[in-house]
């Protein structure tokens, strides 16, 4: 079939209700990712890239309601939207597809048609990952596992430059994150591990497997904060830009120990493992949106890739000398098998939040109309102070919210 043939076949979308729209379109675009894990070398020009399994396609939309009923047909289409199941979509070029809508932006300023611009994303037809037990309490058990694996790969005795190295990064995990926690009996309880730490470290010569035992307690224990998701995520991908910085030694041509390396493989797998910990356990109202989901996953995804990136840098042509840092398998895959778990797990969290909207107004009016309209009024304002957070107004839009304001809002 030729591209004309194509461009003027019709595109249908099959929302999760099993309704059938047919729309005009235009801008038929498509954007295709890879996993892949990057590896530098000091002194390699260039980059090393493993590619995995292509991600689910992502296809911009924009697509028209035209006519005297455009309006209701495209209100129609908003609520068969709000279906949680997947869209099937009959496209004009890229035949049919499995899809989940991202985001939609409806726009009515021109008064015989309706213009809706969005992202959807492909998607696979049967659930994945497929599990019997909780996910929360498995991502725990794998944590705890991982924990000990990574604490008894450091088989060196820390040198003196190692326990200080130890005693200042723990210094710094407890000033650092202390700010963001909001309840008393949390500070005291993290001021307690960090001396107990701190203690350990002394002896970290005589007890390595002990001190960092410990010391990945401190570590670990802003995954269980009270506090949003996002800033503990934030928190700890501090600590992991901290403890990249410290591995590096001043003098390029200078040898670091083997017990530094190990050292910073248990610490770096421990932060890593908290982030991902922290990412899969939100509070409640954490991700407002399916969008705040795939940032985080970003997130993870970028220091996961880099710890392994470090890791790779640092370690030895072969395993042939004593003094050869090869990073530990079992710890490695321990951790792949918790990453893994968690993204999926985030997936799942994001395919049943809230979803982006968006709208542009063809009139003037006000916050307590638009909240009516949108969300429904409540008795404590909660709709009308979410409404306001999300687009960042002030004083001004408290009084009036002008005509073609693009407001967003998440159902």
């Amino acid at each position: 079939m030729s591209w004309v043939d194509k461009v003027n076949s019709d595109f249908t979308i099959i929302t999760g209700d099993k309704k059938s729209y047919k729309v005009n379109w235009m801008n038929a675009t498509k954007m295709k990712e890879y996993f892949i894990a990057e590896f530098t070398f000091p002194d390699l020009a260039g980059s090393k890239v493993d590619r995995g399994q292509p991600k689910g396609r992502r296809y911009n939309l924009e697509i028209y309601f035209q006519g005297e009923n455009n309006i209701e047909a495209a209100q129609e289409f908003e609520v068969s939207a709000d279906v949680l199941l997947p869209w099937t979509i009959q496209h004009p070029l890229y035949g049919n597809i499995l899809v989940q809508p991202v985001s939609l932006s409806f726009d009515n300023s021109q008064m015989n048609v309706t213009k809706i611009t969005g992202q959807v994303i492909e998607t696979i037809s049967i659930e994945n990952p497929l599990t019997t037990v909780n996910p929360i309490d498995q991502i725990a058990l794998q944590k705890e596992a991982l924990d000990e694996s990574f604490a008894i790969s450091v088989s060196k005795t820390p040198t003196s430059s190692d326990v200080e190295r130890m005693k200042n990064t723990n210094n710094r995990l407890y000033k650092t994150t202390v700010p963001i926690i909001q309840i008393p009996e949390e500070v005291q309880a993290y001021f307690n591990l960090f001396n107990v730490a701190n203690s350990a470290i002394n002896n970290a010569a005589q007890s390595p497997v002990v001190a960092m035992r410990l010391t990945q307690s401190v570590i670990s224990a802003p995954a269980s904060f009270t506090v949003n998701a996002k800033t503990r995520v934030a928190s700890l991908s501090s600590q992991f830009e901290y403890l990249r910085s410290n591995i590096k030694p001043k003098d390029p041509n200078a040898i670091i120990p083997v017990s530094t390396k190990q050292i910073f493989q248990a610490q770096g797998g421990t932060i890593i493992s908290a982030m991902a910990v922290a990412a899969s356990t939100p509070l409640t109202n954490n991700y407002v949106s399916i969008l705040d989901v795939f940032d985080i996953i970003e997130v993870l995804i970028n220091a996961y890739n880099q710890f392994l990136a470090d890791l790779d840098s640092i370690q030895s042509a072969n395993g042939g000398s004593p003094d050869s840092f090869i990073p530990d398998a079992q710890s490695l895959t321990d951790l792949n098998l918790l990453f893994n778990n968690v993204v999926s797990n985030l997936f799942v969290i994001g395919l049943s939040s809230k979803q982006q909207r968006s709208i542009i107004l063809d009139s003037d009016t006000n916050i307590v109309v638009l909240t009516h309209m949108l969300y429904g009024l409540d008795k404590y304002d909660n709709n009308m102070n979410a409404l306001i957070a999300n687009n960042g107004w002030g004083l001004n839009e408290l009084i009036q919210i002008r005509k073609n304001t693009t407001v967003l809002y998440f159902i």
